[in-house]
């Protein structure tokens, strides 16, 4: 029997991680963060990262309420399921 490896795909991951970000802008309680516009538009996966407009927060007071209250403590069903897939498919096992 032989087991291939191949890389893990990050990148599917950082797209997961970037959605459940910006449902976290959207379902954000009052109107501190735009649902919509410049800085939920500025949310994107780029290569194994999510970024975000440096210009877009402002100030780093607001930087730290930002990571507080949207980004993920914990990452949500959706991305380890994505995870999960991107596992399973990095093996190839021949008999």
């Amino acid at each position: 029997m032989k087991i291939d490896a191949q890389e893990f795909d990050v990148e599917a991951v950082a797209e997961s991680l970037e959605q459940l970000i910006r449902r976290n802008i959207q379902s954000a309680p009052g109107s501190r963060w735009k649902k919509t516009g410049t800085l939920l538009n500025s949310i994107r996966a780029v290569r194994n990262e999510v970024v975000g407009g440096s210009g877009r927060l402002g100030n780093e007071h607001v930087v730290r309420m930002f990571a507080d209250e949207i980004l993920p403590a914990d990452i949500d069903r959706q991305t380890r399921d994505v995870i999960a897939e991107q596992i399973h498919g990095m093996f190839t096992v021949e008999d």
